[in-house]
């Protein structure tokens, strides 16, 4: 059945009164918000949306008149340490209100703090999970630290009371330490968290030659503040990173995704500086002791060089003493054999010599003609040989006791030459 004709108005509050008649209890609800907007009187108006693959299944208005929203901003603070933020998936007490000028919204009433809290929890053990399945984990813990870590890039915002109080701890050391320090500015908190933070990232691994680790640090904040860490993409980024990464967010409860793949996390700015310089004095100290232990080692070894050296003195001049005294009991010794061999060669030699006197006495022409030999002379000399006559030679032969004079006569025949003496004289001479 059509009805006669009626005005906007009347069928709008026609409409609103059968929203009120038949929807008049409050209902538990999930959103996400995607727009929050306090005004200048304090109330909060949202934008409620539920999403399935990014895509927007359902939307509508919500409001918080002042009163209500300081109770429940409050309430949730508390708990979440963070006011309503685009993004959270909340689970809210709503009523449906319908306004002919402003069409339908919801008016919420209360709000359930830890069912936000809940979702971000499963949220982030999704993403480890995801990170764990894919070996991303443990991927920049496996990389190896440098001894003494001085190149320093550090992704921070410059205004954060974290990286003044991480400066400051670092660089006024009293030990003087010194650490070259460079700062990659980023946004630590929201939703632009993710593109500014991997985009430094970015910028240092193009000079990776140039640091020997990354730095992320913030100054602490809520849970809500912190969950930008619980991102899968950053998380991957940092995983993969070629420089150890290390992590002071400044979370004192729990960690977040980004210090679960992190090489070394530590739970303030402060406590960073803090690793970093016990690092330092560490290897001092290991240096010290090496030059201790080079010290004494090298002292030891000088003093057994010099008892060696000692031992090495006394035994040569031991064996230098011992080497003369030797050295001339064996001269002494070749002495007395060399007296000993002189004496026994002179006896030898005389005895030679008198026996060369026997022998040239018994080989004299005396004795020689003593035993019934003659010597033959011709003109005063020794005949030897043959040759040295000729026929008619007068020659003189030399008896025992007597000599007489002959003449040569030679005659051939035989082949040898025979010689008669023919007495020329009657006479002999006697001795």
């Amino acid at each position: 059945m059509v009805n006669k004709p009626i005005v906007l108005s009347e069928f709008l509050g026609i409409v609103r009164e059968v929203i009120k008649q038949n929807m008049p209890n409050l209902y538990w609800i999930i959103a996400e918000i995607s727009e929050a907007k306090e005004n200048q009187k304090g109330h909060f108006y949202l934008t409620l949306v539920e999403k399935k693959d990014d895509k927007v299944l359902a939307q509508i208005k919500g409001n918080i008149w002042s009163y209500e929203y300081r109770k429940l901003l409050t309430k949730f603070k508390k708990a979440t340490g963070e006011g309503f933020k685009v993004g959270m998936k909340v689970l809210l007490l709503v009523g449906v209100d319908y306004h002919e000028v402003y069409g339908m919204s919801l008016l919420i009433k209360d709000v359930d703090p830890s069912y936000t809290l809940g979702e971000m929890a499963l949220k982030k053990m999704e993403i480890i999970e995801r990170l764990r399945q894919e070996g991303l984990i443990d991927l920049n813990k496996r990389l190896d630290l440098p001894i003494v870590p001085q190149r320093i890039a550090i992704i921070s915002s410059p205004n954060a009371a974290g990286y003044e109080d991480f400066l400051k701890q670092l660089t006024q050391n009293q030990q003087g330490y010194f650490f070259y320090i460079e700062l990659f500015p980023s946004l630590m908190q929201g939703d632009e968290t993710e593109t500014t933070l991997i985009n430094r990232l970015n910028e240092i691994e193009g000079r990776t030659e140039e640091f020997d680790i990354v730095v992320i640090i913030r100054g602490g904040g809520s849970t809500v503040d912190l969950s930008c860490f619980d991102n899968y993409n950053i998380a991957k980024r940092v995983a993969q990173f070629p420089l150890p990464v290390i992590t002071g967010i400044g979370h004192e409860k729990d960690e977040t995704v980004l210090d679960i793949v992190a090489h070394t996390s530590l739970k303030t700015p402060t406590a960073v500086a803090d690793f970093l310089l016990s690092g330092s004095r560490s290897f001092e100290e290991e240096i010290i002791k090496l030059q201790q232990r080079l010290k004494t080692a090298t002292t030891n070894l000088i003093n057994q060089n010099n008892q060696w050296l000692q031992s090495i003195s006394a035994k040569f001049i031991y064996l230098s003493k011992n080497y003369s005294t030797n050295r001339l009991n064996r001269i002494y010794l070749i002495q007395v054999r060399l007296q000993k061999s002189l004496v026994h060669l002179i006896h030898l030699h005389q005895t030679r010599l008198t026996n060369l006197g026997q022998a040239i006495r018994l080989l004299s022409p005396e004795n020689i003609l003593q035993r019934g030999y003659s010597i033959t002379y011709l003109n005063g000399k020794i005949i030897k040989d043959i040759s040295q006559i000729k026929n008619g030679s007068m020659i003189e032969t030399r008896l025992k006791d007597a000599s007489f004079q002959s003449m040569v006569k030679i005659k051939k025949g035989g082949g040898n030459k025979k010689i008669d003496q023919i007495n020329l004289f009657s006479s002999i001479n006697g001795d």
